[in-house]
């Protein structure tokens, strides 16, 4: 006991982490359906999943985007430009970020294309976040 008090108890795991495992186990089972082990695959449909919150996205303000970058340091513009696009871009992969060519980038109209995703649904338009 700690402290006099009730022995604490273990917590549980977030809904992500169920719904991770249910994916993984839905894998496995995937596998065992193919193998003719089950007649059918219990673990999938989106019923099965329990709802997650999503991350709110933070908007920043000039101001702070100014601040982000001089705290950065001004020894390599490189490194300053990619923070400023990762920042001004939110949700960009690294290997998106980092994969950006000049055709894929609209300064007018402030937004990117990404090309070079992980998935297909992952190539798309990016609008920058200033506001």
């Amino acid at each position: 006991m700690r402290n006099g008090n009730r022995p604490r108890l273990p917590k549980g795991l977030s809904n992500a982490s169920i719904n991770k495992t249910i994916r993984h186990l839905a894998m496995i089972l995937d596998t065992a359906v193919e193998y003719g082990y089950v007649v059918a695959n219990a673990a999938r449909g989106r019923r099965r999943r329990l709802p997650t919150n999503r991350p709110r996205r933070v908007v920043m303000t000039a101001e702070q985007l100014v601040a982000v970058l001089d705290a950065a340091g001004r020894r390599s513009i490189e490194h300053r430009t990619l923070l400023a696009t990762a920042i001004m871009a939110g949700g960009l992969r690294v290997s998106e970020l980092t994969g950006l060519r000049w055709r894929s980038v609209d300064l007018a109209d402030g937004w990117l294309h990404v090309e070079d995703s992980k998935t297909e649904a992952g190539e798309r338009r990016v609008d920058s976040l200033l506001t």
